[in-house]
């Protein structure tokens, strides 16, 4: 019996993923970048992080 997920569709599904991650930045206008800096500063500063909770939960 096999475990877990076959390669195939483990890639088929990282494919859907990058192209959700993408249409989600670019619908945001953020890029790759741009998120990742942001998620930096949300780890290492938890005022930022805050505001980051805030607006996510506003739906800002």
């Amino acid at each position: 019996m096999q475990k877990g997920v076959s390669k195939a569709k483990q890639q088929a599904l990282e494919q859907t993923y990058a192209k959700d991650v993408h249409g989600i930045l670019a619908k945001n206008d953020l890029s790759a970048s741009t998120y990742e800096m942001l998620m930096r500063k949300a780890h290492s500063d938890p005022q930022f992080a805050q505001k980051v909770e805030a607006a996510i939960k506003s739906g800002a």
